[in-house]
């Protein structure tokens, strides 16, 4: 595996397949990645663009046409990244106070409904914050407080149907 013409991956036949893996930090902007597959047809691959942040495109797993196929989705995500418009992204800050908490984190449209991607921090006097990039729009959340208990943000003065019988918080982050 090559990222900005960088060797960071190489195939090792006496490493395990399921060990050969590496976490790449990629530059800010577009980046050059080049995968050479090595294997017949049991060989797989797993390949994530993103961070615990900011999800810059899903997750592909063992389908090689689908990574080729959402090449064309994950360039129009990327080109909207790296748009110097000032509307493409808002920072926007979320806070929730619960004394008794050991760990918050933030679930929503903008993360895949995914408690390991926005992790909130215990700031100074007790809150649970988060700033979060988000695009112009919609965008319903909860917290997930004890990696158990979703609670609405009783900050926000939005909410909505989730479709299952209870709300999500809502926020419109504008243009």
């Amino acid at each position: 595996m090559f990222v900005n013409e960088e060797r960071v991956l190489e195939y090792d036949q006496n490493t395990p397949r399921d060990m050969l893996r590496t976490t790449i930090r990629i530059r800010e902007g577009l980046n050059n990645i080049l995968l050479k597959i090595v294997g017949d047809q049991t060989a797989r691959l797993h390949f994530k663009l993103g961070d615990d942040v900011d999800l810059a495109s899903d997750e592909f797993n063992n389908n090689l046409w689908e990574l080729i196929g959402g090449y064309a989705e994950f360039e129009e995500r990327s080109r909207a990244l790296t748009d110097d418009s000032e509307d493409v992204r808002r920072l926007v800050t979320l806070r929730y106070r619960d004394s008794d908490a050991h760990s918050v984190s933030v679930i929503g449209t903008f993360n895949g409904w995914s408690p390991d991607h926005s992790l909130m921090r215990k700031a100074e006097g007790g809150a649970w914050e988060i700033t979060l990039s988000l695009r112009p729009g919609k965008h319903a959340y909860r917290f997930l407080v004890n990696n158990r208990e979703q609670v609405l943000d009783p900050n926000s003065h939005h909410e909505e149907p989730d479709g299952y019988g209870g709300k999500n918080s809502v926020i419109f982050v504008s243009r």
